[in-house]
């Protein structure tokens, strides 16, 4: 499981193996991360939506995901995220299948 805390900043760096444990190379692929409260919602009514960044070179296998604090602002709990990799011949595989917490921000202010 993954775990945020909630209105901050953070940069996640993934890298991504086959079943055999060979990097993946990522050249001509997309990668698309969703959480949402239920499976069953519908993409529209995703909480987070985002496209990974693929790192370059792409056969690295390394990707980033950036979240911003307007991503989990209204967030708090369990929800279920995934990764789904789409790869240069246009197919779809789900390559990570989670869920995620994101949890209360204890300090709000931004100055001292």
């Amino acid at each position: 499981m993954l775990t945020l805390t909630r209105r901050d900043d953070k940069v996640i760096t993934f890298t991504f193996y086959d079943k055999d444990g060979s990097v993946i190379n990522l050249t001509g692929c997309a990668l698309y991360t969703t959480v949402k409260q239920s499976r069953d919602d519908t993409d529209a009514n995703a909480k987070i939506a985002s496209t990974l960044t693929i790192a370059t070179p792409a056969t690295t296998g390394v990707a980033t995901w950036t979240i911003v604090p307007a991503d989990t602002q209204y967030l708090k709990g369990l929800y279920y995220w995934d990764v789904q990799l789409k790869d240069s011949s246009s197919k779809i595989s789900t390559i990570i299948n989670d869920l995620i917490e994101v949890v209360e921000d204890v300090t709000i202010r931004t100055t001292v």
